[in-house]
């Protein structure tokens, strides 16, 4: 009978976006599409990323001033400096 290896489990893919508008501070913050404190305000869709690093990458991308959020993002802190 022939052993059948299961395919690699994929990665969980979350949604991230980030503000449209800079903040007080100057800063456009990042985050993620299910956070609890989602700002009103618009914000700009980047698309799914297995995690925080590849998100705010493409944050920054798009504006170079970006902080992850507090709550939603706050394991990307040390991804979002060595971003910049």
């Amino acid at each position: 009978m022939p052993h059948h290896r299961l395919p690699p489990e994929l990665p969980r893919l979350k949604s991230y976006a980030v503000t449209a508008h800079a903040g007080p501070g100057g800063h456009h913050f990042l985050h993620a599409t299910d956070c609890r404190v989602l700002p009103a305000e618009t914000l700009v869709q980047l698309g799914a990323f297995p995690d925080i690093a590849p998100a705010m990458e493409a944050a920054h991308r798009r504006y170079g001033d970006v902080e992850p959020c507090g709550l939603c993002a706050r394991t990307g802190r040390a991804a979002g400096k060595s971003a910049a």
